[in-house]
């Protein structure tokens, strides 16, 4: 198992089989280990959005997009941290909205004001030619 591993669950077809889980070891952008990563999918795009930090700051420090279907992590460029949104510990919400097609979180902390974030992701101009 590497930093950058993610486990995925296939559910059986017959509600009363077992599941399996599958490790999968993603190329591109490396992300750090960390035990609670925001991250939201977007059934359209058929990709996660991820927003990782690193241990020494609960702000995200990068922005990345997972696609199961390629087994690939991509940073999204461009996208500085999100100022005043607090990750750690456990105090957000990060949902894909479908109708306005947008992913966005929702971060506060004690005696501090609520963060909300919204972004637009078109996965389609991330990836090469």
């Amino acid at each position: 198992m590497t930093s950058s591993d993610i486990f995925v669950y296939a559910p059986p077809l017959n509600p009363a089989a077992n599941g399996t889980w599958q490790v999968r070891r993603p190329s591109g952008h490396a992300v750090l280990p960390d035990g609670q990563i925001p991250a939201a999918y977007d059934e359209e795009q058929g990709v996660f959005l991820l927003l990782p930090s690193t241990h020494t700051t609960s702000v995200p420090t990068n922005t990345v997009v997972y696609d199961p279907a390629a087994n690939i992590y991509v940073k999204v460029p461009g996208i500085s941290p999100i100022q005043g949104a607090h990750v750690n510990p456990l105090n957000f919400m990060l949902q894909y909205h479908p109708g306005r097609r947008m992913f966005i979180l929702v971060s506060g902390r004690y005696k501090m004001p609520v963060t909300v974030w919204a972004f637009k992701l078109d996965y389609g101009r991330l990836m090469p030619p």
